[in-house]
């Protein structure tokens, strides 16, 4: 056991580094499993299908915030068989559920993952690079939400963000050999067009217009799928000539 606290990402490197089974399960923190088959039913299913590199499936969440809420952090996924494309676009595994063949994690992990934050978001997408993920609508956990979790302790300004959202999607499509080249050039617009809406909100016009037009650069037409709700598209109240118009004077002011 470590002496202090060195960190989720350090954890994963060593633990992973360490396991010699067939399979691994996670489970950290404060979540737990409530189901005694759960393992047994996992290693089952990756034992009849091997296309499949792991297997997941519903928690239920509870809320131990100082104000009860609705928070989900998991996307609600309806499919049981999911691919790479489906995992870069939605975050709908919940960690505690992952059960997956060691022999589809390299040795040593890639460059990258230990400047990553979400350790296990890279992991999904490594192991999907490899196999299918199939997904059981079948409770068998639960993910306590409270105040002291990374995602709410571990708040990082936009720029930093981006950052360490970018050093994990490029490392993806290094790792992968580009096989996803368009689908990671797609996420990362998205997440160009959601620091640009914080900049924007902050008025920090240079930067909101850096990234709008880098987000643009990587895919145009996201712009439009990721901002339309219930038939109004967002990006057109964004983009008021009134802001554009700020945006380009303040940038022509910084040069």
């Amino acid at each position: 056991l470590w002496e202090q606290n060195v960190g989720a990402v350090k954890n994963w490197i060593t633990i992973l580094g360490s396991c010699e089974g067939e399979f691994i399960a996670n489970c950290e923190g404060d979540d737990y499993w409530t189901n005694v088959n759960k393992l047994q039913v996992q290693k089952d299913f990756l034992d009849k299908n091997s296309d499949f590199s792991m297997c997941t499936h519903a928690v239920d969440i509870v809320d131990a915030t100082k104000y009860t809420s609705t928070y989900s952090p998991y996307y609600a996924n309806t499919k049981e068989v999911n691919t790479f494309e489906d995992i870069l676009k939605h975050h709908f595994i919940p960690t505690l559920s992952l059960f997956f063949r060691n022999s589809c994690m390299p040795q040593p992990l890639p460059d990258f993952f230990s400047k990553v934050r979400s350790g296990d978001i890279a992991i999904e997408l490594i192991l999907s690079s490899r196999g299918k993920c199939f997904y059981s609508d079948k409770v068998m956990g639960v993910y306590t939400h409270h105040d002291g979790g990374i995602t709410k302790s571990a708040f990082l300004h936009p720029s930093d963000s981006k950052e360490k959202q970018y050093i994990l999607y490029e490392g993806i499509n290094n790792y992968t050999n580009k096989k996803y080249n368009k689908e990671i050039k797609r996420k990362l617009a998205i997440v160009d067009f959601q620091i640009f809406k914080v900049y924007l909100k902050e008025k920090q016009y240079k930067l909101a217009l850096e990234s709008l037009v880098s987000g643009l650069i990587k895919d145009p037409l996201v712009l439009i799928k990721i901002t339309k709700r219930k038939g109004v598209y967002i990006f057109q109240k964004l983009l008021l000539p009134l802001n554009i118009i700020k945006l380009f004077i303040s940038n022509k002011r910084g040069l």
